[in-house]
């Protein structure tokens, strides 16, 4: 499916997609990725994450799993720390 989002200023920018693996989240992050947008995708089950970030990576774009449950209050920790050296100006995940 050709992006639906074209050039929305994301370029290089981390996005974290919670529910990145299925449904709304899935597309979205497939969009992001599109764009140019780095994406963390975050979810419960890695397999399906993984699943979307290859989609992202045939697509030319850039994609990290981080698996956890947003109802554990470790988890955004977590999410945050894999991305982090990205937003700060750090090269690759």
């Amino acid at each position: 499916m050709p992006p639906v989002l074209t050039d929305v200023g994301l370029r290089g920018a981390v996005v974290i997609v919670t529910g990145g693996g299925s449904g709304i989240g899935a597309a979205a992050a497939r969009q992001l990725g599109a764009t140019g947008a780095r994406v963390a995708l975050v979810g419960r089950r890695e397999a399906p994450l993984k699943e979307v970030a290859a989609r992202i990576a045939e697509g030319g774009g850039e994609a990290l799993c981080v698996t956890a449950d947003l109802a554990d209050p470790a988890s955004p920790h977590r999410i945050v720390r894999p991305a982090w050296p990205i937003t700060a100006g750090s090269t690759g995940w």
